[in-house]
């Protein structure tokens, strides 16, 4: 069973290759230069983000293990209008990340959504049995995330 991500513990995600450097979490990235890569701890998940309009790209495993850092990631775009979080890159994910989606739609304001791109028949059917295909604030996009603006890279694969 892998460990979990550092950022449970508080440290964050770390970025690579920079010594002596502080550990900026997810939230602190967001939005900003980010000068490497920044790698989970057990290296399963990448999120990088767009900035306009502001959202998410998920690749890996989303799971018990890693999401401590999805969730970071969605606190980051509470405050950013109607996000987009592109699920092409998703390999699995458990119902706790569905939960983490679903619960990040409910916390918007009222005339916001969280749109999911790139929703494979798989995940798309866990939505449709757990009812949460209709949550309130949570709108499901047929075809692949064309967000304009520059993504940063908030994680690795490995």
């Amino acid at each position: 069973m892998a460990a979990p991500l550092a950022v449970a513990e508080g440290v964050g995600m770390n970025i690579t290759g920079t010594a002596g450097a502080p550990d900026p979490t997810v939230s602190e990235r967001i939005g900003k230069p980010i000068n490497g890569p920044i790698t989970a701890s057990n290296g399963r998940l990448r999120i990088s983000t767009s900035l306009d309009p502001p959202g998410l790209r998920i690749e890996g495993d989303l799971d018990r293990a890693t999401l401590p850092a999805l969730a970071e990631a969605l606190a980051s775009l509470a405050d950013g209008g109607s996000p987009v979080v592109d699920l092409s890159g998703l390999v699995f994910v458990d119902i706790g990340g569905l939960r983490a989606l679903v619960m990040a739609a409910a916390r918007l304001e009222d005339a916001h959504v969280l749109t999911l791109c790139s929703v494979s028949p798989h995940v798309r059917r866990l939505l449709d049995l757990t009812g949460w295909s209709d949550a309130p604030r949570l709108r499901l996009g047929d075809g692949p995330s064309d967000a304009p603006g520059h993504r940063h890279d908030l994680g690795a694969v490995r």
